[in-house]
């Protein structure tokens, strides 16, 4: 077995999985017309943190399981991915009973007809059919709104030993042309019925998120961790023609979505669209990628905030509560709007009440995440403290 050396954690990979982590939730949570959502989701082009979140997976994917394969062998590989998506299974359980037992709470004990109204629009399924809504619900068969993405990650993480050793049996490229090609199927769901049909089963249809398609950004992020390990990838990161057409084609589709522009002949809906991945939008995320990984190749600093690391190094534990705080504000937010707006431009307002609450209660919450989640980091936490607190009980007692 080859002899690797410690796998270092790269801070810059933190860094900007905490970025996507707090955009997502502003997405998340803000109403779609306020104007500060104008500035967060897909401001520059047909990109959103969606995006860069499975990408990133992707490539943490791959260059951790890649050391790991190389340290302990394929067999230590499939027991860490099989726990793993134990624990993204149990997350996503934990959070469709909770979402239950807010609708149960808020509809019975809340007497409210806006907010019966809004879990009925929301859940239609737990208030029709509760029973099967939960059984289904276990089953990964109903992923109701807000449930769909834990799902989605852990039916990839399920494939990452399989492709792990086919990149280490120097199959890269094959591996690249199947999840093309699976791309092609997904993307072509819509022209032809047979294939919709098989898209749409409830096995394989992720809710909002079309599992073929998606997947092939997954794994350009998991070959991308593959070669970064292996030290395949520092030349085309500071290749300045590849910046430079990154930066052409990253303007280019910030001027069309912007411009909202019309190309005769062209279906902009269908090839950016966000549910199926559509070719410009994998295009426009891919430059915008390269982009920042060039700038970020050279001004390293830029990207080490602390406090966003510590969120990106927690990127499981913060996207679980997110979307618990999601499931109990959502009700209270759309109340507020209809207390307080003001008119900006168009369709668009501000919410002074919503954005207040989203940025002062809910993103600083995300940083409780590790402690009400993550039991190891807990445990380690409260020692630490007690290390701390045990000098002043001696210096007390002399």
């Amino acid at each position: 077995m080859k002899t690797t050396s410690k796998l270092e954690r790269s801070h810059q990979l933190d860094f900007f999985r905490g970025i996507l982590l707090i955009l997502i939730t502003i997405d998340h949570a803000l109403a779609y017309n306020n104007i500060i959502k104008r500035f967060t989701y897909e401001f520059f082009g047909w990109v959103s943190g969606a995006e860069g979140f499975v990408f990133l997976s992707g490539l943490t994917a791959g260059l951790i399981y890649t050391y790991k394969f190389l340290e302990k062998g394929n067999a230590f590989v499939l027991d860490t991915s099989f726990r793993r998506v134990q624990k993204i299974y149990t997350n996503h359980i934990l959070l469709l009973l909770f979402a239950f037992a807010m609708v149960l709470a808020f509809t019975f004990f809340v007497s409210s007809d806006w907010m019966t109204r809004y879990w009925m629009s929301t859940y239609p399924f737990f208030f029709a059919e509760p029973a099967k809504a939960i059984v289904l619900g276990l089953l990964l068969l109903y992923q109701p709104t807000y449930l769909d993405i834990l799902p989605m990650y852990a039916v990839f993480i399920l494939f990452v030993p399989f492709l792990v050793k086919s990149l280490q049996k120097k199959a890269m490229w094959l591996v690249l042309l199947v999840s093309f090609l699976l791309y092609v199927v997904g993307s072509a769901s819509s022209f032809y019925p047979f294939l919709d049909n098989i898209i749409q089963s409830p096995l394989l249809k992720m809710r909002y998120f079309n599992l073929l398609c998606w997947q092939f950004l997954f794994v350009i992020g998991l070959v991308s961790g593959f070669l970064f390990y292996h030290g395949k990838t520092k030349e085309w990161q500071r290749n300045k023609y590849l910046f430079g057409l990154a930066i052409c084609v990253s303007v280019l589709f910030f001027g069309l979505k912007n411009a909202h522009v019309e190309i005769a002949g062209i279906n902009l809906e269908y090839l950016t669209d966000k549910a199926n991945l559509g070719p410009l939008r994998l295009l426009n995320f891919l430059a915008l990628c390269y982009t920042l990984t060039f700038i970020a190749s050279k001004k390293g600093n830029w990207f080490a905030s602390r406090p966003i690391c510590y969120l990106g190094r927690n990127s499981l534990e913060v996207f679980t509560l997110h979307i618990a705080l999601i499931i109990v504000f959502m009700p209270i937010l759309y109340y507020l709007n209809k207390e307080s707006s003001i008119d900006v431009y168009n369709e668009f307002k501000f919410y002074p009440l919503e954005t207040a609450l989203v940025f002062f209660v809910i993103i600083p919450a995300l940083f409780l995440a590790p402690f009400l989640l993550n039991e190891k980091y807990r445990v380690a936490l409260i020692n630490r403290s007690l290390r701390a607190i045990e000098p002043e009980k001696i210096r007390e007692v002399a």
